[in-house]
C-alpha cells in the first residue's frame, strides 16, 4: 500500500539522512542556498506498516548524499544529536 498526496500540496522539498551525515552538514538546495532546519529529518528505522514494526536500518542500506562541496555545507564544527524521549 502506497499513500499519495496531490502534487499541489508540496510546498518545498525536504532532505532525510542518516544520523552521520546529518552530524556532518546539510546538502544545498539548488533552488535556494538555505536549507530551513525544519525540512531536515533523520532516518534509523525502516517503518512496515502492514506488520506495524520497526527495523533498523543497516548501514548497507543507506542512500548516500553526495557530500561534495559544491553540493554539501559542511558545519564548522561537528553536532551531537541528543535523544529525548519524552
Amino acid at each position: 500500500m502506497n499513500d499519495s498526496i496531490d502534487i499541489n500540496l508540496i510546498i518545498r522539498p525536504c532532505y532525510v539522512l542518516d544520523t552521520a551525515t546529518y552530524c556532518k552538514g546539510k546538502p544545498i538546495c539548488e533552488y535556494s542556498n538555505r536549507i530551513l532546519p525544519m525540512d531536515l529529518f533523520i532516518c534509523e528505522y525502516r517503518v512496515d506498516k502492514s506488520a506495524k514494526i520497526f527495523t533498523r536500518l543497516p548501514k548497507s542500506k543507506h542512500n548516500g548524499c553526495n557530500m561534495k562541496s559544491y553540493c554539501f555545507d559542511n558545519y564548522i564544527e561537528k553536532l551531537s544529536i541528543k535523544r529525548d524521549y519524552q
